[in-house]
């Protein structure tokens, strides 16, 4: 088997990627001089014409017109204060920058002996400034200059640097010297006297604490473990001129020389580096590396460049691949890889490729699939030319007419007992010493397409299908699985097994567990990156890692697990793609084999440009959180200062507008935001890779709004960024305003509701006014009826009897009828007086009459009356209408009986509730067929007609021989008089 060094014993020379902005991305110009990336995580340029910031996304220039403080667009120098005040040294000068706003700090007097060389910050606060007249010192608005006078050899610097101890180191036309942090003295650090030229042009300290300084003409030297060793063209310089020295996280030395030239430090010897790696052949002016281990570039005329480590590493043609279109890759048990293409296929070992061809007459060399059996030999599937076998360097052909089922070969699989399955376009096929078996759709195959072939640690095959979902193969039988058992999708083309026995399938749209017999389906819904599987691997560190067509990402194969099982409801991943070093984030798939996992944990992909290999146990996560920033806000287009609260007059917020960024530079396209405004609405809003917030119609009020970022490996800001404002509210929108509008809303009701009673009150007056004329013209009526005719038959019995005095029995009979139809009259009128008195406007008065009237009126017709009265009648107040009509219903009833029914016996009864009263007046006369009238008789719609008109109900029951019972029920709420509110 092939040892771990074997496979890949060389990483390759273009293993950076390298990525170019120039103006037409927006830079001010093609030269970059300086770079420094702040606290922020922005990276600032020094240029001809202005100062840049950079998030990687877009370019923001200041420059003389378009900012006051800027006096010349030259920059020269940028350093950092420990507080985040930023320092750009001019010509004759310096500008600060914080919190969005630029300070000029005129320092010098503008003679060409003040022209600034270097600058540095200071831990004391403050910075330091080589000059061409001197060293200054700029500390709380005060200039403070050394010269010669004070122990400098010469006035001509060049670099400034303070290490962190506070040393401060001085470069210049006579060596370098040290000043001491407490005494304040120079003195000589480097200064040969066998050297001519000791100009220093640069001071650099790594992170091992060792001084290394660049020279004009004396190339590198490097002070450590208390000595000085020199570097010059005998140790790999090109050029003994060098201008600027920085290191990387790996603690590598960079150099860049005077012809322009960027130079490597490695094993003790500087290297150039550029052209086989992929960078220009421009000139190099700086080079600074960031936090997340980006190596940017400044060069003359040539732009900015990124050049970023690979944390995959990729092989293509550049490195000797015969295609850049990689199927299949393979694992050779002599050592290294095979390697199908779009070209023919390659064998890789020891860091290089040697090609093979499938032979001159072949029309289409794709190789599909290539895959070595436990004997060393190696069979290679093509699209159109059937299968081929690679064994003691000779190609041997297998097509149709050998009994294969179709020439496309898509899968090729050994199992455990040394049987070679071939997957075709149409049908499987088995070859086990020198039998070939196929089997088709005819046998119970799914689909003739086959494109992946599995053994189980049972001994079960598994077949994947393009449109037929999964097959399972046992004693010559198929089972299938679709979407119909629970497969997510039927285009399976990926089949592995896992420690615990339980198969993974992949397929074109989600992954698929098959555990004890139950199928559970992970798709972009449960958290995957992609639906696609290409293919999946698992490593040892428990991960599977898993190819798409937007680049592989890994994720825990616990979650996946636990997501199957249902106790997660998501995966959490990292995705790898071009940032990390592919140089396609596609991957191919489809196939069988397609990636490989060598015998060393390599993880090996094909891909649309060449061969990708991660190595789970080396790759780095970038686990730098972005620092997050608050660029611009706009409330209605006008601009707020963003380090501060606002306070806003009213009128204002109808459209709010925030610019964000991440400053994350390894993929800023991969850097995901989401923001929220407390005050409004405190659910996060995800806003994906959008760096700008809208909001419209905002209410007066405090708000603080709230942004964070993710990196390009879901790396979450802690802090993130906020800013707070208020917005003052219109007089009317305040809480006095809304007070005093609800008081005079309170007044208004009042004063409606004083005008509603009066108009009540008037209302009632009028309908008393109306009742009472009514009540006068129904007594005038009734007086005109009754008692006028009372009177009239008075009057003319009275007549009569004048006329029969002589007849003594005549004159008896007609006073009789007199006094009778007097107390009629009588009686008459005390219903009158009875009716028309307000007194009696209740229930109890009515009750109370009621009983007393019939007594009075049967007992002359000897008639027994009996009551049955609730012992306590409430004084529930009736109108006089209601009254007047249920007396005389009751009346009318009782005249009937005497009347009519022949009764000896009367039952008066009266029920209460709390809604209404019911009065019965039951008889034990002759009764009636009810519905059958006499000829004339009114008296019941009569009856009826009067409890209607006060809401009330009439009910009779009666039979010929059983007596009569009639029933009044009144609704008491439509018999109670308005009260006026």
């Amino acid at each position: 088997m092939a040892s771990r060094g074997a496979i890949a014993a060389e990483v390759p020379e273009s293993q950076f990627r390298i990525y170019t902005w120039k103006t037409e991305q927006g830079l001010p110009q093609n030269s970059v001089k300086m770079i420094h990336q702040s606290q922020d995580g922005y990276l600032w340029f020094g240029t001809r014409f202005g100062i840049v910031r950079f998030d990687a996304v877009s370019f923001h220039v200041f420059n003389r017109v378009n900012t006051e403080a800027l006096p010349y667009d030259n920059c020269l120098g940028i350093a950092e204060e420990e507080n985040g005040l930023l320092w750009f040294a001019l010509p004759n000068g310096a500008v600060s920058y914080q919190h969005g706003e630029f300070t000029h700090h005129k320092l010098c007097g503008g003679m060409d002996d003040d022209k600034v060389s270097a600058i540095c910050a200071s831990a004391g606060g403050g910075i330091w400034l080589a000059t061409a007249g001197g060293l200054l010192r700029y500390q709380n608005r005060t200039v403070t200059r050394y010269t010669y006078l004070d122990g400098l050899r010469t006035n001509s610097l060049s670099a400034v640097l303070e290490d962190a101890d506070r040393t401060l180191w001085i470069g210049g036309a006579e060596g370098l010297q040290r000043r001491d942090p407490v005494s304040g003295r120079f003195s000589d650090a480097w200064a040969p006297d066998n050297t001519p030229d000791k100009l220093v042009r640069c001071i650099f300290k790594d992170h091992a604490g060792n001084l290394w300084i660049g020279t004009k003409a004396a190339g590198v030297h490097r002070w450590k473990h208390g000595r000085w060793t020199g570097f010059t063209d005998r140790d790999g310089l090109t050029d003994i001129r060098v201008e600027f020295i920085t290191e990387d996280h790996d603690g590598t030395i960079w150099a860049g020389t005077g012809k322009g030239e960027l130079l490597r430090f490695r094993d003790g010897r500087f290297a150039p580096f550029g052209r086989n790696e992929g960078l220009s052949a421009d000139t190099v002016l700086c080079a600074q590396e960031d936090r997340e281990g980006n190596l940017w570039v400044g060069t003359d005329f040539g732009g900015l460049k990124r050049m970023q480590p690979r944390r995959i590493l990729a092989y293509s043609t550049r490195e000797g691949l015969t295609n850049c279109n990689v199927w299949s890759i393979c694992e050779s048990r002599q050592g290294g890889l095979w390697v199908g293409t779009d070209g023919g296929f390659s064998r890789f070992k020891d860091g290089r490729f040697n090609n093979y061809s499938l032979g001159k007459n072949v029309a289409k060399p794709i190789v599909r699939s290539i895959f070595e059996d436990r004997s060393g030999t190696v069979w290679i599937g093509t699209t159109d030319d059937g299968l081929r076998r690679l064994r003691d360097g000779k190609l041997t052909s297998f097509s149709t007419a050998d009994g294969l089922t179709y020439p496309q070969i898509k899968a090729i699989y050994e199992d455990r007992e040394g049987a070679l399955w071939i997957g075709t376009m149409r049908g499987l096929n088995r070859l086990k010493d020198g039998v070939l078996t196929t089997y088709t759709v005819k046998d119970g195959l799914s689909s003739g397409e086959v494109r992946a072939i599995y053994q189980d640690r049972s001994g079960v095959h598994w077949i994947g299908t393009y449109g037929g979902g999964l097959n399972r193969l046992e004693n010559g039988r198929f089972r299938v699985f679709t979407m119909s058992e629970g497969l997510s999708d039927n285009f399976a083309w990926c089949i592995r097994e896992d420690k615990e026995g339980a198969l993974w399938i992949g397929t074109e749209n989600g992954l698929n567990r098959l555990k004890n017999g139950c199928l559970t389906s992970i798709t972009t819904r449960q958290g995957l990156f992609d639906n696609v599987i290409n293919d999946l691997l698992e490593d040892r560190q428990g991960n599977m890692w898993i190819g798409c067509n937007r680049g592989i990402y890994r994720v825990s194969k616990a979650d996946l697990d636990a997501v199957a099982d249902g106790t997660k409801a998501a995966v959490e991943y990292v995705s790898y793609g071009i940032s990390d070093g592919m140089l396609s984030s596609e991957t191919n798939g489809e196939i069988q084999p397609a990636a490989c996992k060598t015998s060393d944990g390599r993880l090996w992909f094909p891909t649309t440009d060449g061969v990708v290999m991660i190595d789970p146990d080396k790759i780095t996560l970038n686990d730098l959180a972005p620092p997050v920033v608050i660029e611009e806000v706009l409330m209605d287009q006008l601009p707020l200062k963003v380090n501060e609260p606002a306070r806003l007059e009213p009128g204002r917020g109808n459209v709010l507008e925030v610019h964000y960024t991440a400053n994350s530079l390894v993929a800023p396209e991969k850097v995901r935001f989401k923001y929220c405004l407390v005050g409004w609405k405190d659910k996060w809003v995800e806003a994906d890779t959008r760096r700008v917030a809208y909001y419209t119609n905002l209410r007066p009020g405090h708000y603080t709004f709230r942004v964070t970022g993710s990196n390009n490996h879901g790396i979450w800001s802690d802090r993130g960024a906020s800013f707070t404002f208020y917005l003052k509210p219109h007089f009317y929108q305040t809480w006095p305003f809304y007070l005093l509008c609800g008081l005079c809303v309170i007044l208004l009701g009042y004063g409606l509701h004083r005008i509603r009673l009066s108009v009540v009150r008037e209302i009632e007056r009028l309908e008393k006014l109306h009742a009472l004329e009514k009540e006068r013209a129904r007594i005038a009526n009734e007086m005109h009826d009754d008692l006028g005719a009372s009177l009239t038959q008075i009057a003319l019995l009275g007549e009569l009897a004048s006329r029969d005095l002589s007849n003594t029995d005549r004159v008896g009979e007609h006073i009789q009828n007199i006094l009778s139809t007097a107390r009629g009259v009588f009686r008459g009128m005390d219903e009158i007086v009875w009716a028309v008195n307000p007194r009696h406007d209740t229930l109890s008065s009515l009750i109370d009459y009621l009983s007393k009237y019939a007594q009075d009126f049967l007992r002359p017709a000897g008639i027994r009356c009996r009551l049955d009265m609730p012992t306590d009648v409430p004084a529930y107040p009736l109108t006089s209408d209601a009254r007047h009509n249920i007396f005389l219903t009751v009346k009318e009833a009782l005249n009937n009986i005497v009347k009519h029914a022949g009764a000896t016996e009367v039952w008066l009864r009266v029920g209460l509730d709390a809604t209404r009263c019911t009065i019965s007046v039951e008889d034990n006369g002759r009764g009636f067929q009810v519905g059958s009238t006499r000829p004339g008789g009114n008296g019941l719609s009569n009856m009826k007609e009067r409890l209607e008109a006060i809401g009330g109900e009439l009910r009779l029951a009666s039979r010929t021989g059983g007596g009569t019972a009639l029933e009044l029920i009144i609704q008491l709420s439509h018999v109670q008089p308005i009260e006026p509110n």
